[in-house]
């Protein structure tokens, strides 16, 4: 590869890198949280994935649910930001405490590209 090939990719790479970290960077949550345990009425309020700072829109992911001593469920695909029926209803009856772990979470900044962010992880309590 040809100096000026390998340094146009080192720069597409690096820009797209900065443009990624600049998308972490909002305060994607769930149910408006900003700590590490939420209560299930908190979720149950309001079940959906947002920027708090409004940076982008979070397009779909997938959340998985630990409740303690019992088995994984999940996980589950959700297009869109907010929980499905099905995900409802495993908040309604789980176990608690329980841990939900919200992954391969994707969401467009302004410019409408879709791009991952990273996953977040609740304890959820009563």
């Amino acid at each position: 590869m040809n100096r000026i090939a390998f340094f146009s990719l080192v720069m597409i790479v690096l820009s797209s890198h900065a443009f990624a970290q600049r998308i972490n960077d909002p305060k994607v949550v769930l149910a408006g949280t900003s700590g590490t345990t939420v209560t299930r009425a908190q979720l149950l309020a309001d079940p959906r994935l947002t920027d708090k700072n409004g940076v982008c829109e979070v397009k779909n992911f997938s959340i998985s649910f630990f409740p303690t001593g019992h088995d994984l469920i999940g996980p589950f695909t959700t297009k869109g930001n907010t929980l499905s029926p099905a995900e409802i209803d495993v908040l309604r009856k789980i176990p608690l405490p329980a841990k939900i772990v919200v992954e391969d979470i994707r969401a467009t900044g302004s410019d409408g590209v879709p791009r991952p962010l990273g996953s977040i992880t609740l304890k959820v309590t009563e």
